[in-house]
């Protein structure tokens, strides 16, 4: 399997935000904001509601590693606007777009979007690996990330969770910390 080179970019870094107690801070440098917020979160982009039980597990273990995480079955709440907050979450929070591979997701139209939003936000950023896919299944590879080296989480959640925050953190993807 291909593995990752190091980030040439700077999209993953963060600034420290204005919060009263606890203190949260980043700890990378500063980065690019965008409408007010830096892009520290980790978008995960999956089937819903076929893929929710692997997401909610996901995003349970990388928060509890540090990292902000954004996905639907974590953030939105009843009567919101889920299309407009999705889109705003991906085009100005995500620092990463994790792609929950399943041969279901990767033909929902709603996952169709989120990456073609995903890959039109990597060429802005110049970030040729802003999109990770994560292998759950085999699938056919949608065009515009064909080229992307996926994470591996057939052999095991726990197995692809440790490549996934070793590839995270050789990016420099920021991570929150308390003092």
């Amino acid at each position: 399997m291909n593995r990752v080179s190091e980030p040439t970019f700077a999209s993953c870094k963060s600034t420290i935000p204005k919060m009263s107690s606890p203190v949260v801070k980043r700890e990378s440098a500063k980065s690019e904001d965008v409408g007010g917020h830096s892009r520290s979160a980790i978008f995960i982009s999956h089937a819903n509601p076929e893929d929710n039980e692997f997401t909610l597990w996901l995003g349970a273990h990388l928060s509890a590693a540090g990292y902000e995480v954004w996905a639907d079955v974590l953030k939105l709440r009843g009567g919101e606007d889920w299309a407009r907050k999705l889109e705003k979450a991906l085009r100005e929070r995500a620092c990463k777009v994790l792609l929950v591979g399943t041969p279901w997701g990767v033909e929902k139209q709603g996952v169709r979007n989120e990456i073609q939003i995903a890959t039109e936000a990597a060429k802005r950023l110049g970030d040729h690996a802003f999109i990770i896919p994560l292998r759950l299944q085999q699938y056919d590879s949608p065009f515009q990330i064909v080229q992307a080296q996926y994470i591996d989480f057939m052999n095991g959640w726990g197995q692809g969770l440790s490549e996934l925050l070793q590839t995270l953190d050789g990016y420099k993807v920021p991570r929150l910390q308390s003092s």
